[in-house]
């Protein structure tokens, strides 16, 4: 709580640093909303660990992209190109090689392009045989609440019909309610439940921070000397999950917006080899900086949910 307090006061004034119209990456600002829920609603389902294995990098029209940038970019590409190539009929029906024209392109590597198509044809499939195909109709199947219960479900037992989003953190999920709610298409009425998305960049600013305090038990895989099990990682995500709302709360931010500065910090500054903790501007919140804790990794669990 010591730890959350200190960062809430070091996040209290921040300001949303995702342009969800960005037209580089997103759907423009008068598409149509069904062509923007499902190009979000496919997209951020095979939005996971692009850069491992590989380096996931391509210069475009003289500028570089990386990681989930490059995943993006040559989405909207083929968004412009190619408006109906974000349907549930054509992703139910996707092959290999039509993914790789998309997102791997001559010399560019992209880790498990085979499960990334699985996923896809599941959603598409499913969407098809549940929700006539249409992405909104999830949403209107929501009724503008993030949690429900069997006879009205919210968005995220909704989800959880998708493999892609069936991760029991629901990174995801809350990634997707992102987009939706920062694009005006999804308003939840119970923003009570509204949580982080937990990626690998949030649990290494937990761990470094001390937000999760860990005992010794826990150091082979904060050194990555082994891979952590499902339920290890489930753990570590949830508890990130629930510190980090804590912040939210004692901040009096909503968690999305949180989610803006913690992804962006550790891309870009809390990075996973040597931390750049001279350009912190939450060091003195931190157990990291200067101390022997800086060199703790998130651990790594071999799946398709961050």
């Amino acid at each position: 709580m010591e730890i959350a307090k200190r960062l809430a006061e070091k996040v209290s004034n921040i300001e949303p640093t995702l342009d969800v119209f960005d037209e580089k990456f997103f759907p423009d600002r008068n598409e149509e909303k069904e062509v923007v829920t499902s190009y979000f609603l496919f997209m951020i389902a095979i939005d996971h660990r692009t850069r491992v294995g590989g380096t996931y990098q391509k210069e475009i029209e003289g500028e570089l992209f990386f990681g989930s940038d490059l995943l993006f970019r040559l989405a909207k590409l083929k968004l412009d190109a190619d408006p109906d190539f974000y349907t549930a009929r054509n992703m139910a029906n996707l092959s290999i090689n039509d993914f790789k024209d998309v997102f791997m392109p001559e010399g560019v590597i992209l880790r498990d392009p085979e499960v990334r198509v699985a996923l896809l044809r599941d959603l598409g499939s499913k969407l098809l045989t549940l929700y006539e195909g249409k992405a909104l109709n999830l949403l209107d199947r929501a009724n503008e609440r993030i949690k429900g219960g069997p006879e009205d479900p919210g968005l995220l037992e909704i989800l959880k019909t998708f493999i892609a989003y069936s991760d029991p953190v629901e990174k995801k999920s809350f990634l997707l309610m992102k987009f939706l709610k920062r694009r005006g298409l999804f308003n939840p009425k119970d923003l009570e439940n509204e949580q982080v998305p937990v990626d690998n960049h949030l649990l290494r600013i937990a761990i470094r921070t001390g937000l999760l305090r860990l005992d010794k038990s826990w150091f082979p895989l904060l050194r990555n000397e082994r891979n952590s099990t499902l339920e290890e990682d489930t753990a570590l995500r949830m508890m990130t999950r629930v510190a980090f709302k804590i912040v939210a709360e004692e901040a009096q931010i909503s968690p999305f917006l949180l989610d803006d500065f913690l992804w962006s910090h550790g891309r870009l500054v809390c990075i996973s080899e040597k931390p750049m903790c001279e350009k912190c501007s939450i060091r003195t919140a931190c157990l990291g900086e200067g101390s022997w804790f800086g060199w703790a990794k998130e651990p790594f669990n071999d799946n398709w949910y961050y």
